[in-house]
């Protein structure tokens, strides 16, 4: 696979960063959160999660203690049914990744893209699900402008494709064309983000380890669908 905004440490075996695929469980339902205007703690608690560790960086174990736990639960000793996020910034970008995939889902996860973007922002969140369901949202400024909720492709969206994702898209298309472009999505938001770093890379920054208690969670997700009923919306059609 040959994918040009990556290089090819970056990605593993089935096209997915290398970065999620290494601190999740075997079987992940990866969630990524990405957002430029808000430093990690805020946009893990407005996601629905709690700091519980701040680390520093190199200090995020590079081993998960079974293939049913994620670095995450090593880095905090937690019991592998916690819902563990983990947050760090790029440049001008914050990410939050969730490998449990409870801050949202592929009906609702453009609401955490609107909320985040809200005052002036820019947010993307997209999802790989242990199904192989992927979709992604992108916002700017509380108003969701691509809402896509199958692998990205451009005979089906490139003419309606905000044209600040065009980069994005053209870095994470791999030139063989496979006919099953798995993490296409998640590797366009990888790529507006600039987190096209290998997993060492990832751990040289400061990090967030954070749980996500379900009551904040759906908190969260009650005032962001109140949120959304309200909102103007330009949606790229599926």
């Amino acid at each position: 696979m040959v994918v040009p905004g990556f290089i090819p440490e970056a990605l593993d075996e089935g096209g997915a960063p290398r970065w999620l695929s290494e601190l999740a469980t075997r079987d992940p339902n990866h969630l990524l959160h990405v957002v430029r205007g808000l430093d990690p703690q805020a946009a893990m608690e407005f996601v629905g999660g709690t700091v519980v560790r701040r680390l520093a960086p190199n200090e995020l174990p590079t081993q998960r203690p079974d293939e049913w736990s994620t670095v995450m639960h090593a880095a905090v000793g937690a019991d592998r049914m916690t819902d563990l996020l983990v947050a760090g910034q790029h440049g001008e970008w914050t990410f939050v990744y969730d490998a449990s995939g409870v801050t949202g889902d592929t009906a609702d996860h453009q609401l955490m893209a609107v909320g985040l973007s809200q005052d002036g922002r820019t947010a993307a969140t997209s999802i790989f699900t242990i199904n192989a369901d992927e979709s992604f949202g992108y916002a700017e400024d509380g108003e969701i402008l691509c809402d896509i909720t199958e692998p990205y492709d451009a005979e089906f969206y490139d003419e309606e494709t905000p044209e600040v994702l065009r980069p994005a898209i053209l870095a994470a298309i791999d030139d063989e064309e496979s006919d099953h472009p798995y993490y296409i999505n998640m590797r366009i938001v990888c790529a507006l983000a600039g987190l096209t770093f290998t997993p060492a890379e990832m751990r040289d920054r400061p990090l967030l380890i954070g749980e996500c208690v379900s009551s904040t969670f759906y908190d969260v997700m009650a005032k962001m669908s109140q949120l959304h009923a309200g909102l103007p919306q330009r949606i790229v059609p599926s």
